[in-house]
């Protein structure tokens, strides 16, 4: 059976998925990025280089004749993997020829049909009406994708639940010490999108109430004057420090060295990598409801926390705070457990073949009861 993967690029989050597939189907695995140059978010706070050294990673961009082959196989492989990153072009010559293929979707509208009917009938008729009734799955990213895809009418059973894979710390210790003052951190683009100010809202909640506390941000974007202010207005410059961008495993360093992770991302989070990150690090970690990983990976006030707003959160913050350390313990080590055995890359690559090559053979499809690979749960607004 031969396999072709198109994607923008080669991510941390999908590579041990790649590499999998190639260490099954080996020369029959092909894969292509398709982007002519890595993203800034990337380039600056992931890994890139290092990855492209893999045998079986190919630009289109380096040779015409990569640039062919990808056509061809894309057209006559038995199975593709479509990532994200303007590969549509790529899906269209799939579809043309109807061949099997499964498209890593996160959430299609980031905001409601409604709010701009024209842009999304334009969207839907191009990208999605065509192929209802063609051999196309979608690996639903995030509890926003499989609802946003049914009420435009894909079939139920095409729908598969997905996610991304962040790479296991094997080094990790159960009952990792805790600090005083209290260390929060923040990871992401400073971007209204992402809401970085809700971190310097709780950090200020937890001060005022009592609490010793300090705040990091780790990262790069148009607000970091506007936060750097902010701290400035509340008093807490000496309390939140800004250590700029820097390399996911680098990051994942920091992780270890600080106690909560505050998630506050809007809806228009189609994921969020970095919540897999620090559960995987067992940060306690406090996730808005409203991106598009808290509420797959978190179970609420089991392995991390869930908050509906700014209030809650403060709210959540103080509290767990105020409840020792020992319940943290079992927070901790229940998040990263959890990461380790529902969401690790192997297993759901080994899932994926299984699905892959059960459709292949046009074999009735029979998906996991729950987990990666189970049919895409169907989510109502957080």
């Amino acid at each position: 059976m031969t396999v072709v993967f198109v994607s923008a690029g080669i991510y941390h989050h999908i590579s041990e998925i790649t590499d999998a597939l190639y260490e099954r189907y080996g020369s029959d695995f092909h894969f292509y990025a398709i982007a002519d140059e890595v993203p800034e978010s990337i380039r600056i706070m992931g890994h890139c280089d290092d990855l492209t050294q893999r045998d079986y990673y190919k630009n289109i961009h380096e040779s015409s004749l990569y640039m062919k082959e990808a056509v061809y196989w894309c057209e006559n492989a038995d199975v593709g993997i479509i990532g994200c990153g303007h590969c549509e072009k790529y899906l269209d010559m799939r579809m043309k020829k109807n061949r099997l293929t499964f498209k890593i979707k996160e959430r299609p509208f980031k905001k409601r049909i409604s709010d701009n009917p024209q842009y999304y009938e334009e969207i839907i008729s191009r990208y999605y009406k065509p192929y209802i009734d063609s051999k196309l799955y979608y690996l639903c990213v995030g509890h926003y994708c499989a609802s946003d895809l049914l009420s435009i009418s894909i079939r139920r059973e095409h729908l598969i639940k997905w996610g991304y894979f962040v790479y296991h710390d094997d080094d990790f210790v159960h009952g990792k010490s805790w600090h005083e003052p209290i260390r929060l951190l923040w990871v992401g683009r400073f971007i209204e999108e992402k809401r970085p100010q809700v971190a310097l809202d709780i950090l200020q909640y937890l001060v005022e109430n009592g609490v010793c506390a300090t705040l990091t941000y780790i990262g790069y974007g148009e607000m970091a004057s506007k936060l750097q202010q902010t701290a400035e207005l509340y008093n807490l410059s000496k309390q939140v420090s800004f250590m700029g961008s820097m390399p996911e495993w680098i990051v994942r360093n920091e992780m270890k060295n600080h106690d909560y992770f505050l998630f506050t991302s809007s809806f228009w989070e189609g994921w969020g990598v970095v919540l897999s990150e620090a559960m995987e690090e067992g940060m306690i970690c406090f996730a808005s409801a409203e991106a598009g990983s808290s509420c797959e990976l978190i179970q609420h006030n089991k392995n991390g926390f869930i908050f509906h707003d700014t209030n809650e959160a403060k709210q959540l913050c103080f509290a767990i705070a105020q409840g020792g350390f020992e319940k943290w313990g079992a927070i901790s080590n229940q998040a990263h457990e959890d990461m380790q055995k529902h969401w690790d890359a192997k297993l759901a690559t080994n899932r994926l073949m299984r699905v892959m090559e059960t459709l292949h053979h046009d074999k009735k499809l029979e998906l996991f009861s729950d987990g990666v690979c189970s049919e895409a749960e169907i989510w109502e607004d957080a």
